[in-house]
């Protein structure tokens, strides 16, 4: 089966819809590398349970978590998983279930902590949903009028209406421009 998923995993980069996007790692194609890698850990600690995977394991769900904010999910489930599927050697699974856990809480600890001394609340990771907010509600209204843009910075592109400003934000030329409206906007303030 590993010859199959490398010749799957050529298959893909060779194809030139891959190739012209891959300059472009938007957070869904980031986010599945990341979960993809996640679970052949998973599937590695199960093939051959020991402490050192589980702590490979602990790392990669650690890092998932920073890469795609849902996969915190996955650093509660894993090690509940762990100790219910070697429920026979419930000792092991138990240390081993606990090191996944630390592991990961300890690639997350310095976003963490940072964002706790800055905005005053407990949040992991990020959540990405201040840049969806920005782009999807500042940057496409200022599209449309860019009046009501409070800056000297202003979009580098503008449309008559709210509906096809949106249809064309979907593109991918349209959005990197907005996003890089958003970091001039940013460095402005």
């Amino acid at each position: 089966i590993p010859p199959l998923g490398f010749l799957a995993v050529l298959i893909l980069v060779s194809s030139s819809r891959f190739v012209n996007n891959v300059s472009y790692m938007n957070n869904t194609m980031l986010a599945s590398v990341v979960i993809l890698v996640s679970a052949l850990a998973l599937l590695g600690y199960l093939q051959s349970p020991s402490l050192p995977r589980a702590g490979v394991l602990g790392l990669i769900l650690g890092f998932t978590a920073l890469g795609c904010p849902s996969a915190q999910f996955f650093i509660l489930v894993t090690p509940l998983a762990i100790v219910l599927v070697r429920w026979r050697e419930r000792r092991q699974a138990a240390w081993q279930a606990l090191t996944v856990v630390v592991t990961a809480v300890v690639i997350l600890a310095p976003w963490t902590i940072r964002n706790y001394l800055i905005f005053n609340e407990f949040a992991p990771v990020r959540t990405g949903g201040g840049q969806i907010a920005f782009v999807g509600v500042v940057a496409v209204s200022g599209v449309v009028d860019q009046d009501l843009v409070r800056s000297v910075v202003k979009p580098s592109w503008s449309e008559k209406n709210p509906r096809s400003a949106v249809k064309l934000a979907t593109q991918k030329e349209k959005r990197i421009a907005l996003e890089k409206f958003q970091i001039q906007f940013i460095g402005e303030v």
